[in-house]
């Protein structure tokens, strides 16, 4: 009783701490991998499909900008939207699940450790870095923490129950990267002596009530769930060889000095404690906790794309490892170590991981849709990383200056579906609405909402054209392409960008 009431305890005290000015800070503020400067544009993204799901009850299909968004299930949705209902349009409302989820793990290490190393695995992980930031963010990456440190924890429990709705949550929070559970139960029957056969059945039912979302988008948008789901993000991105990267790095390099510059203290503590966790692997936690840690690391390795986020759910296994088989003698010296890790090490690493500020235009967005223009708005080259689709604005189109051939990827053609279009085709965008419709009806998307949500503008010139052509349409441009602006639109200042405002319809 006494070790429950402490873990929960740990769990609001750091839930407190993730918290505290986590809605402050704007969506897709600071850096998910502050070495390469990688912002983490994708919470957007999620945010404007939980947003609208909350809005409008479409849970079963997710939706961005009006065109079907099947690249991830939609567990993640499902969270960040049912805490919009019950708490709010609110940033921190959107963060809750991951705030919950990135307290919950390090309280768990405590419970099922307990004494002082159980401190010490919680404080290592409520402070290191990557735990920290991506814990407060509305990204699958700390939910599909929380699943899979159940699911490892119920092999090593012998909870087949467990095992089946942790794997099936996380199947259901990241797709392919959510069957990360049954490879570590492969092999952690090839380290042990246990029968693969008795975990089959828990194995099978995880996938089966996983099944049902990914069977219902099959039978419903058998297209669109192919292209997108399959091709382009399982065998484009996960697989694929052709994926655009972030750096040239080779992936033991990438993933290895990052790991070293988020918390050198973790890979040394792993690295000591590697000969009394092969020393200890017929207790039955040292082998689990071995294959926990190498198949998120392997996997993350294997994935054509690199994403340091991709190595967070083996982060608590490393501080497990660390706190439980790093060589210092046992007794009062545990106890010592776990008041250097609570007095010292967790406030100085919250310090040092605290939120970037804000995207820069996110203020000036906010402002813009106060207003509650009827006008659509065009943002250029997207600089304000997704941040105005999450302000519920009557009509948003996002204009890239890059070749067209950007938009014809993998088995998606936004080109063929009108989603992405040229200046010319944007400005007689309602001539050719009928052909668009039909050949999103053919996609099953029975909505032309989506048609002209990109605008492809292979140089600065297009983007003039546009501004002097579309008279009754808003801008957002950023500072650099200041030049562009016509006669034909009030200028405002936006800090390092500019509003372009239509006199047409106010």
């Amino acid at each position: 009783m006494l070790r429950r009431l402490i873990a929960a305890a740990i769990f609001f005290i750091i839930l407190f701490g993730y918290a505290w000015h986590a809605g402050q800070a704007g969506l897709a503020a600071g850096y998910i991998d502050p070495v390469g400067k990688i912002v983490p544009q994708d919470e957007a993204l999620y945010s404007s499909i939980a947003l609208r799901m909350a809005e409008r009850g479409d849970w079963l299909t997710p939706h961005f900008m009006g065109r079907l968004a099947l690249f991830k299930p939609p567990l993640v949705y499902w969270a960040s939207a049912a805490s919009v209902r019950l708490f709010g349009d609110t940033v921190l409302s959107l963060r809750l699940p991951s705030l919950f989820a990135g307290a919950l793990v390090p309280a768990l290490l405590f419970y099922w450790i307990g004494g002082a190393r159980g401190v010490i695995a919680a404080g290592l992980l409520a402070a290191h870095p990557l735990w920290f930031t991506l814990a407060r963010l509305n990204l699958t990456d700390a939910l599909l923490g929380l699943w899979i440190t159940l699911a490892a924890v119920s092999l090593w429990k012998d909870s087949r129950t467990g095992f089946v709705f942790a794997a099936a949550a996380a199947i259901l929070t990241k797709g392919i990267a959510g069957l990360t559970p049954i490879f570590i139960w492969a092999l952690w029957t090839a380290l042990t002596r246990v029968s693969p056969r008795r975990w089959l059945p828990a194995v099978v039912g995880s996938l089966a009530l996983a099944s049902p979302w990914f069977l219902y988008q099959l039978a419903v948008h058998p297209k669109w769930f192919w292209a997108e789901f399959v091709q382009v993000e399982i065998l484009g991105f996960s697989l694929g060889s052709g994926v655009p990267q972030t750096t040239q790095e080779s992936q033991i390099l990438f993933y290895a000095k990052r790991l070293w510059m988020a918390d050198p203290l973790v890979p040394v503590l792993v690295a000591c404690a590697l000969v009394a966790l092969w020393r200890g692997r017929q207790d039955g936690r040292a082998p689990l906790l071995a294959a926990w840690m190498i198949v998120v690391l392997g996997l993350a390795a294997a994935n054509s794309y690199r994403n340091v986020a991709y190595v967070l759910a083996g982060v608590p296994a490393m501080c497990w490892i660390a706190a439980e088989y790093a060589p210092w003698r046992r007794g009062r010296w545990d106890w010592v170590l776990a008041g250097v890790v609570l007095c010292a090490v967790v406030p100085v690493r919250a310090l040092h991981s605290r939120m970037e500020p804000r995207v820069a235009a996110t203020a000036w967005l906010q402002r813009y849709a106060a207003l509650q223009r009827p006008n659509p708005l065009v943002s250029v080259d997207g600089e304000e990383e997704l941040v105005a689709a999450t302000l519920g604005l009557p009509r948003l189109h996002y204009l890239f200056v890059q070749p067209e051939s950007t938009f014809r990827r993998y088995g998606l053609d936004f080109r063929y579906l009108g989603i992405a279009l040229r200046v010319d085709e944007f400005l007689r965008r309602r001539e050719l609405m009928g052909q668009f419709e039909q050949r999103l009806r053919e996609w099953q998307v029975p909505s032309t909402e989506a048609v002209g949500s990109v605008i492809a503008a292979p140089a600065a010139e297009d983007v003039r054209r546009l501004i002097a052509d579309a008279p009754e349409v808003d801008f957002f441009i950023p500072g650099r392409l200041r030049g562009v602006a016509g006669g034909s639109h009030e200028l405002r200042e936006a800090g390092s960008g500019v509003f372009l405002l239509s006199g047409v319809g106010r």
